[in-house]
């Protein structure tokens, strides 16, 4: 159980993170996330990792 209200609070504390975020800090997690469309917290670091691997023909 407390590992569950320790659970809740986390949530609690980042939704109020995420409803007091400046302009700044929302442009830069959009940034971050390479677009609002993106499923990846690390969206757009990944695609540019994609596209060196691909130019540089990683396997």
């Amino acid at each position: 159980m407390r590992s569950f209200i320790c659970f809740i609070g986390v949530i609690n504390y980042t939704c109020e993170l995420q409803a007091n975020l400046t302009t700044e800090q929302k442009g830069l997690v959009e940034f971050m996330r390479d677009g609002p469309k993106s499923v990846q917290q690390a969206g757009h670091w990944l695609v540019l990792a994609q596209e060196l691997s691909i130019k540089r023909k990683h396997t």
